[in-house]
């Protein structure tokens, strides 16, 4: 996840108690991240007394902020959010703030303010907007242990979330038609998907020994355009071989917080041969995860349709509808007219709208598949903490055999990426094609 989040803390008034650098431990760790959300406390205000651009400790409780031994003693702080800058791109109408604070027991909720309409090219609406905030709240807070750690640690968690206007079925969009209202509906679809996924990028390469005797990567045949597994390995028969795996998730590919740590684990196998213009090429492409994600949405949509049904029959029943009532009835006629339309675009989804299992429509590069298997991290509690909770364990591809794959001895894994080499001996598979 990209971008950042302009936070402020002051001390509201003044308090007689001991410099926080009193308390400091030497070389406290920054913790400036969270989430991939950069928590910048960096404000004109506090120019007075630091300059610094550090991190929260440094910058916004400064040597001017002192604590106590005396855990009576409180402190009134302001906090206040300023903005949200260089977020993915996105055409969601607002951006949202949900936090915590220190030893509170309520959540606070912010909206941004609303913009007024940026008329501007196309490619413009594409890039990182800025969302504007005008929150300021002050807290009363009691000067303990925990306090003094959070301060420290830069531990305030703050979820920024992007907020999407529902389109009314009786309100038509510009172009006035079927058509757009449509293509909103999709747009809409599409949007609410970004925020749940993730793209990756699994690389594999084949190394041999050259004749000085370092280990460097095959040649990989990507010209012939019926190939659809990005290409074809030039191996050399008989010699031991070295595979590198490596994940790296894409940035601006979507919202959903995911950080890979290693590789775990490499195995190969199940050796199957096709010829170079079979009509029927394999690739890396299963869609056993898929069918698993549709048949939860759909199932969600099921549970929804029945009580909108439900409602809806209830009111209709009724014989002296109020004003209310009858706004109700006509809200709820809109929605499952909508819920049918997402229905039909779960099972068919459009091409190239990002809505899962829809067609590709784009030209990929050199080595990279055109089609993108799906992975379906199920975060259901009932499903997780399970002997099969690894996402995409049960995945199986084409004409593969789970009995006939080989795990791999793991040579090392690269401290600055995700990245991990293991020694491959061809004459494991007892195949005449290797």
């Amino acid at each position: 996840i990209s971008g950042s989040l302009h936070i402020v803390l002051l001390q509201v008034g003044t308090s007689s108690m001991k410099k926080l650098s009193d308390f400091q431990q030497h070389n406290v760790p920054r913790a400036s991240i969270s989430d991939g959300i950069i928590i910048d406390n960096n404000d004109n205000s506090l120019s007075e007394r630091s300059d610094s651009r550090n991190s929260f400790d440094d910058e916004s409780i400064d040597d001017s902020v002192s604590l106590s031994n005396n855990t009576t003693d409180q402190i009134t702080v302001k906090f206040i959010i300023k903005e949200a800058r260089d977020l993915p791109p996105s055409e969601a109408e607002y951006a949202m703030c949900r936090y915590r604070f220190i030893n509170q027991k309520e959540d606070q909720t912010i909206l941004s303010i609303k913009q007024a309409a940026n008329k501007q090219e196309d490619d413009d609406e594409k890039k990182p907007r800025i969302f504007l905030f005008n929150h300021e709240k002050e807290f009363i807070l009691t000067i303990t242990d925990s306090f003094i750690s959070t301060c420290f640690e830069s531990a305030i968690s703050i979820e920024v979330w992007y907020r999407y206007n529902s389109i009314p079925l009786s309100i038509n969009t510009a172009a006035n038609n079927e058509r757009s209202r449509r293509d909103a509906e999709i747009r809409a679809l599409s949007n609410r998907w970004k925020e749940v996924k993730r793209h990756i990028q699994y690389a594999v390469e084949i190394h041999e020994l050259d004749a000085s005797g370092r280990w460097e990567p095959v040649e990989v045949d990507s010209q012939q355009s019926q190939i659809v597994s990005g290409g074809v390995y030039r191996l050399r028969q008989g010699q031991s071989k070295r595979l590198v795996a490596r994940l790296r998730v894409l940035p601006q590919s979507g919202a959903m917080p995911l950080v890979l740590h290693a590789i775990r684990s490499v195995e190969i196998g199940s050796i199957s041969t096709r010829k170079i213009n079979a009509p029927r090429q394999l690739d890396s492409y299963q869609d056993e995860e898929l069918q698993c994600l549709r048949h939860e949405w759909l199932d969600l949509i099921e549970k929804r349709k029945i009580y909108l049904e439900s409602e809806v029959k209830m009111l209709s029943e009724q014989t002296n509808k109020t004003s209310n009532d009858l706004e109700r009835e006509t809200t709820l006629l809109e929605q499952l007219v909508r819920l049918a339309e997402e229905r039909n675009f779960a099972e068919f989804p459009p091409p190239g709208s990002g809505i899962p299992g829809s067609p590709p429509c784009w030209t990929p590069p050199q080595t990279i598949e055109e089609h993108r298997p799906l992975i379906f991290l199920n975060l259901d509690p009932v499903n997780m903490n399970t002997e099969d909770d690894t996402a995409g364990l049960k995945a199986t591809l084409s004409e593969e055999n789970k009995n006939d794959m080989f795990r791999l001895p793991l040579l090392h894994h690269a401290s600055d990426e995700v990245r991990a080499v293991a020694q491959w001996d061809p004459s494991i598979h007892e195949a005449t094609e290797m």
